[in-house]
């Protein structure tokens, strides 16, 4: 009997088990999914990994491509520079050799032009201490001898004149002497008049402008000394300013590839950061 009793429990058990089982799934709301739809839904909706990946991959390799062409650009652009910075300096030096060859071409010229001045000077003052009045001397001693001879000239016909008239010669004898005497006068009266006006020309024409010769050529080599300093010092600006101009050259490519050296060290070091990021998740997960 009490056997019996277990056996209707436990089938009663049983029953309301069953009832409840059914109750529970026929009051499940309509829009609800079950499990299994859930557990369905969830793995469509879920990425897959292989397209993601790919993508991931094509993108490094551009920016690897990228980079390596940026990196060759600068490394392009550092070889132009130095090859501009080996020409700014040899620039540089010849600006410099070309203002030292100049400075000797100016004191040889200049001392040139000044010797010149100096001959034109003493030229010129020996003409007016010695030359000048020697000359003169010279023209009046002459202009003297030539009048004194005209005198005596004079004198002797004057004295055979007198002769011949208080003697007794002959006729044709007396005006052949006198003649000829009237004739050297008349020469030496002739050769008188020729230096007087020598003596005059010498004095008024030749020998001032001979003087006026020797001026403006001391006066042509002092402007010939005086532009050449005036050269000079314009020269002298210009290969300062060409000095100035290839030094600023040199510093400013100078400064470039010290600007471009510094952007390759930054992009290195930024790549090796960028290598050593990429690292650290794959040892990440492979350590589990």
């Amino acid at each position: 009997m009490h056997s019996l009793l277990k056996s209707c429990a436990r089938l009663s058990l049983a029953l309301l088990s069953l009832t409840l089982l059914g109750s529970c799934g026929a009051t499940q709301p309509q829009g609800q999914p079950s499990a299994t739809a859930a557990s369905n839904q969830a793995a469509a909706s879920r990425p897959t990994t292989q397209p993601t990946t790919t993508q991931a991959a094509e993108d490094k390799a551009k920016k690897e491509k990228e980079e390596a062409r940026k990196a060759r650009e600068r490394q392009r652009k550092l070889a132009k520079l130095e090859r501009n910075l080996e020409t700014a300096r040899l620039n540089l030096a010849k600006a410099k050799l070309a203002a030292g060859h100049a400075e000797l071409q100016f004191k040889e010229s200049a001392t040139k032009a000044e010797n010149d001045l100096e001959v034109a000077r003493t030229k010129l003052q020996n003409f007016l201490d010695v030359t000048l009045p020697n000359r003169i001397a010279r023209a009046e001693l002459g202009l003297q001898g030539t009048e004194d001879g005209f005198t005596e000239t004079r004198e002797e016909l004057e004295q055979l004149e007198l002769m011949y008239s208080e003697e007794q010669f002959a006729d044709q004898t007396k005006e052949i002497v006198i003649e000829r005497a009237r004739r050297r006068l008349e020469r030496t009266q002739r050769d008188v008049e020729l230096r007087r006006e020598e003596f005059r020309n010498l004095i008024e024409v030749t020998l001032p402008l001979e003087e006026w010769e020797l001026e403006l050529t001391v006066q042509e080599r002092e402007r010939a000394v005086a532009q050449l300093r005036r050269g000079r010092e314009t020269a002298a600006v210009e290969q300062q300013v060409a000095i100035i101009s290839a030094e600023l050259e040199v510093t400013r490519i100078e400064q470039e590839i010290a600007d471009v050296r510094e952007e390759i060290t930054e992009a290195e070091q930024k790549a090796g950061e960028t290598r050593a990021a990429e690292k650290t998740p794959a040892t990440k997960d492979a350590a589990p």
